[in-house]
């Protein structure tokens, strides 16, 4: 995905295959806007890491990313453009989690 860094959305939402390590496929992408990792069931909180660099992220899917914890949370808090983020079914995200991350992205909402 080197040669991707203009893109803008990327869905791969219900690509079972994408794993932590595909993830890190994802830096460069520095214009990206959207990403749908919904039903991604190998992402787990080792793989948001990754994510940290898309400072231009403005809408992110997890939904069904039942890996994913509080842990993984907070990695997205130096997301400051993020305003949507969508953690439907993400059953091991606590309320608590969730209260930190919103303390440091007060302008985004997060769906559950």
């Amino acid at each position: 995905m080197k040669d991707l860094t203009a893109l803008q959305s990327l869905n791969l939402q219900g690509c079972v295959g994408i794993t932590d390590e595909g993830l890190a496929s994802l830096k460069g992408m520095t214009t990206l806007q959207s990403l749908g990792l919904r039903n991604c069931s190998k992402i787990t909180d080792a793989g948001l890491v990754h994510l940290i660099d898309l400072t231009a992220l403005q809408s992110l899917n997890l939904g069904n990313c039942k890996q994913i914890t509080d842990a993984g949370l907070a990695h997205l808090k130096g997301l400051t453009a993020l305003q949507r983020l969508y953690i439907h079914r993400c059953a091991q995200v606590t309320n608590e989690g969730v209260a930190t991350l919103k303390k440091s992205l007060p302008s985004t909402t997060i769906e559950r």
